[in-house]
């Protein structure tokens, strides 16, 4: 081999070396991104596998938190459901304070009254009343005025206090009971535990339970005020005796004139005499106003044997106008009044009692029938205002004089100038309109123009 040769062979294997080597850093580079990928790979199970467990974890979390809003809508709806037999306060009150303990898991409760700037603690559970004047209940007594001065709940977490002489943690909650703004109360739970207190989620637990015993509470009130406006109709239209009394007194006098007059037309041969037509005048005005006050006793005594219930039916007014309408046809079409009824759709089934919605209006309307004037015109119009359904009766009829108005709602009163008497309206007058439309929280007004005309104004709370 020459030199040549041999220096060929040498760059050859040179070259063959060169190449060898490349390939194996190529090999190594290939086999650290094998391992960085498989590493890669690793990372992300694990991660999947964190996610997994914390996907897992919010799950169950989520779950009792379900199950515990569940349960604390569960409580509430028990006690709305059994609102109509828990009357009295007291349990009531009772009821709730049990509820808002059994939902927090704590061990003892206060419910405190707000009334004019003040708390009064009034409902207790696992709770010594006495414990209220205790040294550590001044500190929690601190909060409880915050939350009745911000209407915010307050939490405090192991705050460790004496109590009966000894060193304890004590976890404790105050949440405002809030109905419209309207502070009606505090409620104060605790535990006295090293290691159990409130979690997060409480008090958003805590702030749903309260605000449905808030309504449940409004809604016991308004139940309550309810059934004592029931006892007090009973009473109204219990007033036999009363008014019987006042028909008597109202009855003697004139039917006395009355029998004298006719004792003196009896003996009298001179029928045609002025004195006589007087005397028969007088007497037949007399027996009318007596006729009038028999009709209104009457009516009270029809309507005592009725009513039951303030709210026992659903009123369709344009159907209860159209009957009241239908009655008085006859003396609608002589006077030749045009009537115009025109109601919003509120008034398709106010919860009400027929038999004293039928009264107060047929009295409104029958005062506007026999009070206009031939050519008149009546309108009915019936619309929500606010919290109220509104009723305009409007009349063409003589009017009201302004020293008249503020008596026309008395009982029994009459103006001198009334035309003539109404002898087939509902006979209760204004005076029991008033009174009837009060026990829904409503009135009547009344706008006139003497000579020109009145509306009359009745307004029911919206239901």
């Amino acid at each position: 081999m020459t030199e040549e040769e041999y220096r060929q062979d040498i760059e050859r294997l040179t070259k063959e070396l060169k190449s060898k080597d490349e390939d194996i850093k190529y090999m190594q580079m290939v086999l650290r991104a094998y391992g960085n990928v498989e590493k890669m790979t690793t990372q992300e199970l694990i991660e999947k596998e964190e996610t997994i467990k914390t996907q897992s974890k919010l799950s169950d979390f989520s779950e009792r938190e379900l199950r515990l809003r569940d349960e604390v809508l569960r409580t509430m709806l028990e006690i709305n459901k059994n609102i109509s037999s828990i009357l009295d306060e007291q349990k009531l009150l009772e009821k709730v304070l049990e509820g808002l303990i059994t939902s927090l898991k704590a061990q003892r409760g206060v419910m405190f009254f707000y009334s004019k700037g003040k708390t009064e603690p009034v409902i207790f559970s696992n709770f010594n009343a006495d414990e209220v004047n205790q040294p550590y209940f001044q500190f929690c007594l601190l909060y409880i005025d915050e939350v009745a001065r911000y209407r915010k709940p307050v939490f405090r977490l192991f705050e460790d206090l004496e109590i009966s002489g000894k060193m304890r943690s004590l976890s404790f909650v105050c949440l405002p009971l809030l109905y419209e703004e309207h502070l009606m109360g505090i409620v104060y739970v605790d535990i006295i535990s090293e290691d159990k207190t409130f979690r997060i989620q409480d008090q958003d637990i805590a702030d749903l339970f309260c605000s449905q015993a808030a309504i449940s509470m409004n809604n016991a009130s308004l139940y309550q005020k309810i059934k004592e406006q029931n006892l007090e109709l009973m009473k109204l239209v219990n007033l036999k005796d009363q008014l019987m009394n006042e028909v008597s007194k109202k009855l003697k006098k004139p039917l006395e004139e009355v029998a004298k007059l006719l004792t003196k037309t009896s003996q009298s041969d001179l029928c045609e005499n002025a004195s006589v037509k007087s005397d028969l005048e007088r007497m037949t005005y007399l027996i009318q106003q007596s006729e009038k006050t028999v009709v209104r006793v009457l009516t009270i005594q029809e309507l005592e044997k009725e009513v039951e219930d303030l709210y026992c039916d659903e009123v369709d007014f344009t159907a209860l106008f159209d009957f009241i309408l239908d009655f008085y046809k006859e003396e609608i079409k002589k006077r030749n009044i045009t009537v115009s009824v025109d109601m919003s759709e509120h008034f398709k089934a106010y919860h009400g009692n027929r038999q004293i919605m039928r009264t107060i209006f047929e009295e409104l309307i029958s005062n506007a029938i026999f009070y206009n004037r031939v050519d008149g015109k009546i309108e009915i119009r019936g619309y929500k205002q606010g919290d109220y359904l509104m009723v305009d009766i409007i009349d063409s009829g003589h009017g009201i004089k302004k020293s008249d108005i503020h008596s026309v709602f008395e009982q029994f009163y009459r103006t001198e100038t009334s035309p003539t008497l109404n002898e087939k309206g509902a006979g209760l007058g204004l005076f029991l309109v008033r009174k009837f439309l009060r026990y829904y929280n409503g009135d009547v007004s009344v706008d006139s123009t003497y000579g020109v005309g009145s509306k009359f104004s009745a307004r029911l709370l919206l239901n």
